[in-house]
């Protein structure tokens, strides 16, 4: 064991965090991670859609938030691991944020 979960914890689960600190969590942890891996993928300019594919198959509902509450949890996420270097520490244009957003809405995720 690890002992740590330092390296299976990055921006996904950061993002997780965030949505229980702001919001008081929308849905189970796993499901919020895997919101959370799809926005990461996005934010490593990633092929996200077979991870999107599956979760369809699966049926997984992923939680559905607003534009404001998004860009919420996404400014917010980076502080829920302080000390932890993840794709957060790359972005210094709050826009890719909106851009991320508007895509997950144009494709029914929010």
């Amino acid at each position: 064991m690890a002992g740590t979960s330092r390296p299976c914890s990055g921006s996904e689960h950061m993002i997780s965090h965030s949505i229980d600190y702001i919001l008081g969590g929308r849905a189970p942890h796993g499901i919020q991670v895997a919101l959370g891996t799809i926005i990461s993928l996005m934010l490593y300019k990633e092929d996200y859609s077979v991870i999107i594919d599956i979760y369809k198959r699966l049926e997984i509902s992923l939680p559905k938030l607003t534009r404001e509450e998004f860009l919420r949890v996404m400014d917010y996420a980076p502080e829920t691991r302080k000390g932890r270097y993840t794709i957060f520490d790359t972005i210094d244009d709050k826009k890719v944020y909106e851009d991320i957003y508007e895509e997950l809405s144009h494709m029914g995720i929010f």
